[in-house]
């Protein structure tokens, strides 16, 4: 009798007690889920201008750097000896305009290991890093 009872609460406090389950998880745009957010993601974004977080993620992960809607261009360099896109990949990147926003996007398919970057802006730089997790 509690069972039920409780199970009539449940029902109209607006809660079933079957179908699809809740998922707390963050809920992607078009560049993805937060860097903070990254494990299992296959697209990730890091917003410029907000603290830069050290960035890890799964190998063949899309990593896209985005301005604020309308600022200016900036541009990543890479410091460590290659790019997590690739051992040839270029290790300096300029933006470009994409849907409003200042991008880059790369995907990253080096080994796994950390590659230690710098953002430049009009306004300074700053130092953060991208981890390609082992598989």
């Amino acid at each position: 009798m509690k069972l039920a009872a409780l199970a009539g609460v449940f029902m109209l406090a607006g809660c079933g007690t079957s179908g699809p389950t809740r998922d707390d998880g963050p809920t992607p745009d078009a560049d993805g889920v937060p860097c903070a957010d990254s494990a299992g993601a296959p697209s990730v974004y890091i917003d410029v201008g907000a603290p830069p977080p050290v960035c890890e993620v799964d190998p063949d992960t899309a990593v896209t750097w985005r301005g604020a809607p309308g600022a200016d261009g900036f541009q990543i360099r890479f410091t460590s000896a290659a790019s997590p896109a690739g051992p040839r990949a270029a290790r300096s990147l300029n933006s470009t305009s994409r849907g409003g926003r200042q991008k880059i996007v790369l995907t990253a398919r080096n080994a796994s290991g950390t590659y230690n970057y710098e953002i430049l802006t009009a306004t300074g730089g700053v130092d953060p890093a991208i981890i390609i997790r082992a598989r």
